[in-house]
């Protein structure tokens, strides 16, 4: 039971750092004033130390648990994100056993519990560049997908509709499944990974922006540019393949320089026939593709952040106004 609360500490850690560094321009001062003995930075390197103080956790004679691979996958992004490089190195040497003298605690492929020690070799490579660690690991993500002789029924029917054949419904279990696929993914750069990844997650919709200059390099420019189109093809392509629904948005922060050095950005009215020419090219070329489009993201934007919402470098409050307007 204690493995299990400090394996949730853990990951509660991370989660907070991991908010932390989304949001630490507009939220530093709300994250600095903590009790004493509760920063986290403290915490999490308290829990990263009293990992390496533990014996491994097996599961019976199928290897290292896969609690321990949570806590101990956790405490290497800890030591990441805070750029504990002598911490990376304890938990790096905890591994290295494992190549030698404690070979035999190494999990065999064959369950989501097993695989997912995968994660941490994998982790360990992005880190450290030593191959010894992407081949070790590979190999857990491959065989998440390759349906063994002995698979029974429930698992042949996942492996038949494209899923891993290790697939249960539960949050635990798809995390387990994706964290080493998402892994595979930085490591090799192979789009299968992620591809598999965001299926097994259930995915459905993928919402993305597009940019207007990729299609019209000046904004108003006549004809749209090939190689900008053809990227966007190859993505709604890939989310075609996979039956996953994108939702558009047209227009996200990112008015073309021609348009604002031209004519001050959206305060102009020669913008609104631009952004119509430039709506009018793509959604009759990715009709069929695409289905659900959004105009503006966050038309507010244009008030809280002028230049970047609307492209005005004069952001008074008549040029705002107008700018919203049209």
């Amino acid at each position: 039971m204690k493995n299990y609360r400090f394996i949730v500490g853990m990951l509660c850690v991370l989660a907070f750092l991991e908010v932390n560094t989304v949001a630490a321009q507009n939220a530093q001062s709300y994250f600095k004033n903590f009790p004493i003995g509760a920063d986290p930075a403290f915490v999490g390197k308290k829990m990263s130390e009293r990992l390496m103080e533990t014996k491994h956790q097996l599961y019976g004679d199928r290897g290292i648990h896969y609690a321990e691979v949570c806590t101990w996958y956790g405490a290497l992004r800890f030591a990441e994100a805070t750029k504990d490089q002598g911490l990376i190195n304890k938990l790096r040497n905890r591994f290295e056993l494992l190549f030698h003298i404690e070979k035999e605690l190494l999990p065999p492929p064959i369950h989501v519990d097993q695989n997912m020690f995968g994660c941490l070799p994998l982790k360990l490579y992005r880190l450290t560049k030593d191959e010894r660690y992407k081949e070790l690991g590979l190999p857990y993500a491959d065989t998440q997908w390759v349906l063994p002789q002995n698979a029974n029924e429930t698992e042949k029917k996942w492996h038949k509709k494209g899923y891993s054949w290790q697939t249960r419904l539960w949050i635990d279990d798809m995390y387990m499944i994706t964290i080493v696929q998402a892994e595979a993914y930085h490591v090799t750069g192979d789009k299968k990974y992620i591809n598999r990844a965001a299926e097994e997650m259930g995915f459905d919709v993928f919402r993305l922006s597009m940019n207007w200059s990729r299609i019209l390099q000046n904004g108003d420019d006549e004809k749209p540019n090939k190689e900008g189109l053809a990227f966007y093809d190859k993505v709604f392509d890939e989310c075609a393949k996979y039956g996953i629904e994108p939702l558009v948005t047209l227009f996200h922060y990112e008015t073309p320089l021609s348009l604002i050095t031209r004519f001050g950005g959206w305060k102009d009215r020669h913008l609104i026939d631009a952004f119509v020419h430039y709506s009018d090219i793509v959604m009759n070329h990715y009709k069929g593709k695409v289905r659900y489009w959004l105009t503006f993201n966050k038309i507010n934007a244009m008030d809280m952040a002028p230049y970047m919402g609307g492209g005005l470098i004069d952001g008074s409050e008549q040029n705002r106004a107008q700018g919203a307007h049209n």
